[in-house]
Parts: structure tokens; sequence; C-alpha cells
């Protein structure tokens, strides 16, 4: 069987990339190794993502599947329960003032049902083993509940954190310098939530060295997860993350009440050392879209934004590609790097500020002076390319982050003097 396009991966990107490209006209075969519905975190949608959704022809279907509404997000500070409400529809461009909170399960099954109805040929618990380049085809060998030999014209992997291209080929890495993390993470029934449009905000507690989330879904489900250095969850040998969990809640402002009543839906989850980036994001006949190509934090929820955003750009470049019938080339393949990069490291800025001490006191006490934080509220909202008009005053946000931290640095210098 030959396709036009192979994508590995049913996720957010995969479901994206394949919907584009079958509505366009494209063979398409989507390949995932697992039966859906199935568990997934990330459950948190960006406003500034609903273009994509509405470009594929999905957003009436998310509209019906009845998913919590998300207008906004709040901050606090673990110790002293100090807070700031962020709005989206407050952002320096405006735009679209709401998006959703989704259990994942339903999310990503409503865009593989999509997917199938623009024309994509699927194959559910299947694993893609080996690819290799001939020419101008990839020849793909299949194992699982539908084995076998393939051939296509592109791959597109969307396969996640799992990066199987990148694995295959050995494609390089970059170097970042985070301390490694970890994630413990179930939900819940029995929290309470506010029945104005606040109840729909994803909730971050701020603590040493990382926070909790608690999203609100549909129904009595809620989303709750902790994030620690992994040196202090016993180095990636954590026993009991469950103990672990509610030690934890029980040391911090706030979230003791909150899940006073809570009782676990699900058994507590844990993920480690999950931040990475491939050095590029393509090669002939490849793109690597999603988590495949990089995946950073997911503090501000940026995750299926940018999976979206770079099906997206695949997809496009893809389609010109073939109308003008150019190679993608080195100079192509660049270009599409760049352009996602761009935007990971808009949000990497936003991460590093966040677990910063000194940074995050001036990301609590917001401004209107010069529209800097409605611009930190843009960005926040998912618009991770900026023109200069926000650009420049992000730069400000970010250069005030770092006269606080020389300004704390030298204070201790001086009280220790």
């Amino acid at each position: 069987m030959h396709y036009d396009a192979i994508v590995i991966g049913a996720g957010p990107a995969g479901g994206s990339a394949g919907a584009g490209l079958a509505r366009a006209g494209e063979k398409v075969l989507v390949v995932e190794k697992e039966k859906f519905p199935r568990f997934r975190i990330g459950e948190s949608l960006l406003p500034a993502g609903n273009e994509y959704f509405e470009e594929i022809g999905v957003w009436e279907k998310l509209l019906a599947a009845g998913f919590v509404e998300k207008y906004g997000a709040e901050f606090y500070d673990g110790r002293s329960g100090r807070g700031i409400h962020v709005i989206f529809a407050n952002g320096l461009f405006g735009g679209p003032a709401m998006t959703f909170q989704v259990e994942r399960a339903v999310f990503d099954q409503v865009l593989l049902d999509h997917a199938i109805s623009c024309g994509c040929e699927v194959r559910m618990e299947t694993r893609v083993t080996a690819a290799r380049r001939e020419g101008k085809v990839w020849h793909v060998e299949l194992a699982g509940a539908a084995p076998g030999q393939i051939t296509a014209d592109w791959i597109l992997d969307g396969s996640g954190r799992d990066a199987v291209m990148g694995r295959i080929l050995s494609l390089p890495r970059d170097s970042l310098n985070y301390p490694k993390r970890m994630a413990v993470y179930n939900h819940f029934a029995g929290l309470p939530r506010r029945t104005d449009r606040r109840g729909g905000n994803t909730h971050i507690i701020r603590l040493p060295g990382g926070w909790f989330w608690v999203i609100p879904l549909a129904g009595d489900k809620t989303s709750v997860g902790l994030v620690r250095p992994m040196e202090e969850m016993g180095g990636g040998q954590l026993r009991d993350p469950e103990e672990l969990f509610w030690r934890t809640v029980r040391e911090t402002k706030l979230l003791p009440e909150m899940m006073e009543k809570a009782q676990p839906l699900d058994k507590y989850r844990v993920t480690a050392d999950y931040c990475f980036c491939h050095s590029r994001f393509a090669d002939e006949g490849l793109f690597m879209i999603g988590d495949a190509a990089s995946f950073i934090d997911p503090i501000f929820s940026s995750g299926v934004s940018l999976a979206c955003a770079s099906a997206n750009r695949a997809v496009e470049t893809l389609l010109r590609l073939k109308r003008t019938k150019r190679p993608f080339n080195r100079r192509e393949q660049i270009r599409f790097t760049h352009f996602m990069k761009d935007r990971v490291l808009t949000v990497r800025r936003l991460v590093e500020s966040f677990y910063d001490p000194a940074s995050f006191e001036i990301f609590m006490q917001p401004t209107n002076r010069l529209k800097v934080f409605p611009a930190v509220n843009a960005v926040m909202a998912g618009h991770h390319t900026l023109p200069w008009t926000s650009r420049w005053r992000f730069q400000i946000f970010l250069a005030a982050c770092s006269i606080n931290r020389v300004m704390r640095r030298w204070h201790g210098e001086k009280a220790a003097s």
C-alpha cells in the first residue's frame, strides 16, 4: 500500500495533521499504538489555538462535546496564598476570549473521528518499528494489530514524547539546562467549583521548585497534579506517589480546603524527566510535529497549542511543495524548524520566569504600564509568535525579571557581609 503521507500518532498533532491533509485530498494513513479512548494528561487548551480547529473543520464538534469553557487562569503562591487572575480577553491582541478544558480521552477521540470523517485511514494498536528512505519514498514496517510493510512520500511524526522517528533516525537533541522534574497526578471528584466564568479557570499553586495544577473537567471531575524536582521525589524511584501527593497538599495554602472532600477516580500516575527538544524538526520527507519535536514544560498549557500549530504548518508546507513541485530541501527544513523553535523559545522564556523566584515576584505583580502584562497575557493565551508591538513589551517583562534577580542577589550578599 502506498500513501501520500503516514501520520504517526493520533493525538492532537497527528489528528490535526491527518484531518488537514485528508481535507486537501491526500491519501493519509494514521498509525496509533494504543486503543482509543485512552488516558492522557495535558487537558488545558489555549484560546489562540482555536483557529487551528476552525481551519480543519472540527470546531463545531468541539463546541458540541460538552467541554468546560475556560476564560482564564489563576496563579497562587503556595505559601502565602496570594494570587492573580489572568483573563485571556485582556491580552494585548484581544482575540478569542474562551477555549476549553478537555478530558483528553474524549478530546483526542473527537479529533480522530473527525480525521476519519475527512478521509483518513486509521490503524489502531499498531506501531511503526522501522522506516528507511529510498529515493523519494519512505518504506515503513508496522507491527501490532495491523502489521505489514507500506510506503509513503511523507511521514509526519506526531508520536508524542516517544519521538518514534527521532529514535529511528537518531536525530540530535539540544542541551536543555533544566533540572529534571517529575509529575504525580490523578482525576478527582468532589472539588468545589465556582458557578461563574471563573469556574472553568486553571489554578496553578506555585511551590519552591514546583507547583500544583487544578483543572476542572466536565461533570464533577477535576485533574490535579503535582510537579517537583526529581531529586525531591526520590530521584525517579518514587515508591509511594499517593503519600507524597497528599503530604505536599497539606503543606500548601488553599489546597487542603479545596481538596477536603476530594475522591480519587483513578490510579496515581507518574511522569518523569519529560523536557527535551530536537535540534531540528524536519528531515527529508519528514516533519516532527507536536511533542515528538519538543516538549518543554506543561506549566502554561502550551502543549496542545504548539502541537496544532506545528501540524498546521507541516500541512501547509507539504501542500505548498507539492503544488509548486519544489523539493523539501535543507532550506525548507530549516524554515520549518525556525518557525516552531521561535514559538518554543517564547514559551521557554515564560516558563523560566515562573520557576525563578525573583522573576515570579515580577509575574505576581502585573502592571498595565506600557501594556507590559497584557503582552505577557497574550503569550499565556497562546500567541507564541510575537510581532514587534508585543515583543518589546515581553522583553521589558523579562528585563524586569533579570533586574529583580540581580537586586535580590545584591541584597543577599550585602546582608551576608
